[in-house]
């Protein structure tokens, strides 16, 4: 899993972890993960908006969410499919996320 996906091609929706539940958000282009989820009524803890500071965090369990902006993730974490939802943008044909 990278954090640089190709930004062009991206979901129709992304699949959400919680628990036991699988739930779907339709995925607008351009939209980061936070903008999905909110237009999905999915909730997400989220207190700064700018990556600084990570109560947004979630799993990347499949596909690839790009960051435009990282300040709190070490590359560590970011192999661990740990990315931000205020500032990941999904990148390919299918992602699957889990939230905390």
């Amino acid at each position: 899993m990278s954090q640089f996906g190709d930004p062009d091609i991206q979901p129709e929706e992304i699949i959400v972890k919680m628990g036991r539940e699988r739930l779907r958000a339709s995925h607008r282009h351009g939209d980061t993960v936070l903008e999905t989820l909110r237009k999905a009524s999915i909730p997400i803890q989220t207190q700064c908006e700018r990556a600084y500071c990570g109560s947004c965090m979630f799993e990347l369990l499949e596909g690839e969410v790009h960051l435009r902006v990282n300040e709190v993730l070490c590359e560590a974490d970011l192999s661990d499919g740990m990315r931000l939802a205020c500032q990941g943008v999904p990148c390919g044909e299918r992602v699957e996320i889990e939230l905390f």
